[in-house]
C-alpha cells in the first residue's frame, strides 16, 4: 500500500542519489567519458563516513572528508588515464576492486552506526519527522544550484568545450588536462559525498551497498534526458523515476533477487528510448 511515508522515503532516496547522478552527468555528458570509478568512490566515501562516525567524529566533518576522499579517487583515475595512457573504462575496472578491498580492510563488510550522531539526528531535532527530507533537500538543491551556475560561467563554458572539442580548447591556450582533472574530482567527490549521506541515512555501512550504484546513476541520467537535456532538476526527476520503480517492486513483493535484473532492463529500455530521441 502506497502511503505518505512510502512516498517521502522515495523522495529522500531520490534526492540522495541525485548527487550520484550529478557526478555521472558531469563525466558522461560534459567530458564524454565513462568514469566507472564513481561506483568505487561511493563505497569508499561510505567507508570513511562510517569509520569517522563510530569514532564519534562530527557528522558534517565526516561528509566533508568523504567528499575529499572521493575527489582524490577522481584524481587517481585521471592520473591513470592521462599520465599512463590507460583507457578511462579500464581505469574504473582497475580502481573499483582496489577501493572495495580497501573498504574491507578499513571497516570490514558491515558496520552499524548504533547510537552515533548523524546529520539526520540534527535534522530530526530541528524539523521533526520531516528532518531527513529537509536536510537532504537543502544539500542537493544547493549543489544543483551551484553547479548549474558554474556551468554558465566562463569556466563552465570552457569545460563543455573540452568535452566537445579538446583540440580547440588547447589552441585557445587553455589547459585541457586541468579542466578534465577538475571534472573527475568533482564527479567522484559527489559520489563520495553520496556514499557518506547514504551511510548516515541508513544507519549502517555495507560494502555491498555500493554494488550497482553506477547503474542507478546512469538510469537517473537517462531518465533525466527524457525530461530535459541540461543540468538541473531533471536529474532529480530521473532519480525519482528510478527509485519509484524500485520501491514499487518491493511493495508488490517481488523477490530481491530480481531487483538488479529489473534495474538493468530499465536501463536498457531508457538507452533505447534516449537513442531514438537523439536520432529524431
Amino acid at each position: 500500500m502506497i502511503t505518505l511515508h512510502f512516498m517521502i522515503t522515495v523522495v529522500e532516496l531520490s534526492m540522495l542519489y541525485t548527487l550520484l547522478a550529478m557526478g555521472t552527468w558531469l563525466s558522461w555528458r560534459v567530458l564524454n567519458k565513462y568514469d566507472l570509478s564513481i561506483e568505487g568512490s561511493f563505497c569508499l566515501g561510505g567507508t570513511v563516513a562510517a569509520l569517522l562516525l563510530v569514532n564519534q567524529i562530527n557528522p558534517w566533518l565526516a561528509l566533508g572528508c568523504s567528499l575529499v576522499v572521493g575527489a582524490f579517487i577522481g584524481s587517481i583515475s585521471f592520473f591513470l588515464h592521462r599520465a599512463l595512457g590507460i583507457d578511462i573504462l579500464m581505469c574504473g575496472i582497475v580502481v573499483n576492486p582496489a577501493l572495495f578491498s580497501l573498504a574491507l580492510l578499513l571497516v570490514g563488510s558491515h558496520v552499524s552506526l548504533g547510537a552515533s550522531k548523524t546529520i539526520f539526528t540534527d535534522g530530526a531535532y530541528l524539523f521533526g519527522s520531516y528532518g531527513s527530507l529537509v536536510i537532504v533537500a537543502l544539500i542537493v538543491l544547493t549543489l544543483i544550484f551551484l553547479i548549474k551556475w558554474l556551468l554558465t560561467t566562463e569556466v563552465g563554458l570552457v569545460l563543455r568545450a573540452v568535452g566537445d572539442n579538446a583540440n580547440l580548447v588547447a589552441e585557445l591556450g587553455k589547459s585541457v588536462g586541468c579542466y578534465q582533472l577538475a571534472t573527475f574530482m568533482v564527479a567522484n567527490g559527489l559520489s563520495g559525498l553520496t556514499g557518506a549521506l547514504f551511510v548516515q541515512y541508513m544507519g549502517f555501512f555495507s560494502v555491498w551497498s555500493g554494488i550497482g550504484t553506477l547503474v542507478i546513476a546512469l538510469t537517473a541520467v537517462l531518465g533525466a534526458r527524457l525530461v530535459g537535456k541540461g543540468f538541473g532538476l531533471n536529474l532529480l526527476l530521473g532519480s525519482f523515476f528510478y527509485q519509484l520503480i524500485t520501491a514499487l517492486t518491493l511493495e508488490i513483493d517481488i523477490r530481491p533477487e530480481w531487483h538488479k535484473l529489473i534495474a538493468a532492463l530499465l536501463t536498457v529500455i531508457l538507452m533505447v528510448v534516449v537513442g531514438k530521441d537523439k536520432n529524431d
